[in-house]
C-alpha cells in the first residue's frame, strides 16, 4: 500500500495545487488568496444545474435584503400620485436621488469579474442588462395617477423587472462541478 495518499493528505495537496494555479493566473499575491480563503465561506444557492454550467446566487441573504429594497419602491407610490402638483425639477431631482441610490445599492458588494466564466456567460448578462433596461424603460410610462389600484400593479411589474435586473448583478455563471 506504499504510495497511496491518505484523504486528508489527497485535500491538502488538492488545496496547495489550486493555490498555486489561482496565484499564477491572476496578480492577486498568495497573502491575498490565503485572506480569501481564512474568511467564512457564504452560503450559496444554486438555481439551474447544466451539464456544463450552474447558475449560483452567491449570496442569497443579500440578494433578498437588496430585493426588499426594490419592494419598498411602493412607499413613493404618494410621490408617483402627486408628481402633477410638483414642480417639474424637484421631481426630476428626486428621481436621479432614487436612482442613484438603487445603483448604489444594486452594486454593493457585487464583483463584476467573478461573475462569469467565459465570453458567452459574459454576453448573455450584458443582453439580459440591456434588454431589462430596455423594459424598464418602456414600462416606465405606464404611470396611471389617476387609479392607485392600476397604478400599484404597475409598480409590481416594475419591481418584477428590477428584481430580475438585480438577479443578473448577483447571480454567477460557473462550471457545473465547481464548488467555490
Amino acid at each position: 500500500e506504499r504510495g497511496t495518499m491518505a484523504p486528508a493528505d489527497e485535500e491538502a495537496d488538492e488545496e496547495r495545487l489550486l493555490r498555486e494555479d489561482v496565484a499564477e493566473a491572476s496578480p492577486r499575491s498568495a497573502a491575498e488568496v490565503d485572506v480569501e480563503e481564512s474568511m467564512p465561506k457564504k452560503k450559496k444557492l444554486v438555481l439551474w444545474r447544466g451539464s456544463a454550467r450552474r447558475l449560483v446566487l452567491l449570496d442569497p441573504i443579500l440578494f433578498a435584503k437588496k430585493t426588499a429594497l426594490v419592494f419598498a419602491s411602493y412607499l413613493l407610490i404618494p410621490l408617483i400620485a402627486e408628481k402633477a402638483r410638483m414642480p417639474a425639477w424637484i421631481y426630476a431631482s428626486l428621481l436621479v436621488l432614487i436612482h442613484v441610490g438603487v445603483l448604489i445599492i444594486y452594486l454593493y458588494r457585487v464583483r463584476l469579474r467573478s461573475l462569469d466564466m467565459d465570453r458567452i456567460s459574459l454576453g448573455a448578462r450584458v443582453l439580459g442588462l440591456g434588454f431589462t433596461t430596455w423594459l424598464l424603460f418602456a414600462v416606465s410610462g405606464w404611470q396611471d395617477r389617476e387609479d392607485l389600484v392600476k397604478l400599484s400593479w404597475q409598480m409590481l411589474a416594475l419591481c418584477a423587472v428590477h428584481t430580475v435586473l438585480l438577479a443578473l448583478l448577483m447571480v454567477a455563471v460557473e462550471p457545473a462541478g465547481q464548488d467555490r
